[in-house]
């Protein structure tokens, strides 16, 4: 299946994260590139950040399996966004989808993509402990944020596909597993964050958190369909939207004699 494209403003993929190749850690690959625009990410390298190793670092063989992706060991492994992605720097649609490689269970929530500095605004995807449920939390400006989870590990020997998806005119939060909706409706005002710098995995000075790893990171102006979501996952965790359209498919000529 295809990749959905329309409205996609963000995407960072592990095999591209230097642009047409995959991250290395010697000497370590310190931007994850855009590939859909310039709002690339900046991996932090200061005290308990990335080390540029298997756990601190890049890691994977590129297989379905074993994915190019950026794995924190749960210190200070962090990146910042150049800049706010425009769907969630507003009270917009959106939709957020990550392919994640988590490999064990977390003693401590574990940020995976977060935006949040004032209190009640702005959002968070993170692992939740002592559940170790993929879950997200939207904030709603002067009361506590709606939570909603998955309701399913969030740790797997395998990459596991998640989507969140929310409509603002509607104001309602919806969260997908494996292109399954796992959530009912959920009403979900939001007050969206803008100041300060959103982050993929713990924020800055943050530790005792589990170890993770991101393999994709997408983020649409838009609510996906049921539909959209399906061809995503599909697709699979190697896809990119920067594939080239003969990726993947065998050209058999009929050659007549």
């Amino acid at each position: 299946m295809a990749l959905t494209t329309a409205n996609l403003v963000l995407e960072y993929v592990g095999k591209r994260a230097a642009g047409a190749t995959p991250g290395i850690n010697s000497p370590l690959t310190t931007t994850w590139n855009d590939n859909v625009g310039s709002n690339d990410a900046t991996l932090y390298t200061g005290a308990g950040g990335y080390a540029g190793t298997v756990n601190s670092g890049w890691a994977g063989t590129g297989t379905a399996a074993d994915p190019y992706r950026l794995v924190s060991d749960g210190t200070t492994d962090y990146c910042t966004l150049a800049a706010i992605p425009s769907p969630v720097a507003t009270d917009h649609d959106f939709s957020i989808e990550m392919w994640t490689l988590i490999p064990g269970v977390v003693s401590q929530n574990t940020i995976l993509f977060r935006h949040r500095v004032t209190s009640y605004y702005g959002f968070s995807f993170y692992v939740d402990a002592p559940t170790d449920e993929m879950s997200f939390s939207l904030g709603k400006g002067s009361t506590p944020y709606t939570f909603i989870s998955c309701t399913q590990p969030a740790y797997s020997a395998t990459p596991l596909h998640h989507v969140v998806t929310y409509n603002a005119a509607a104001d309602i939060l919806n969260f997908y597993r494996s292109a399954t909706k796992m959530t009912a409706d959920t009403s979900a005002a939001f007050s969206p964050e803008t100041s300060g710098t959103p982050t993929l995995g713990g924020v800055t000075g943050s530790s005792g958190e589990g170890p993770s790893g991101i393999c994709t990171l997408r983020v649409y102006s838009s609510c996906l369909s049921q539909t959209d979501i399906t061809n995503n996952y599909d697709a699979g965790v190697l896809a990119a939207s920067t594939d080239g359209i003969w990726t993947g498919i065998t050209i058999i000529r009929d050659v007549h004699v």
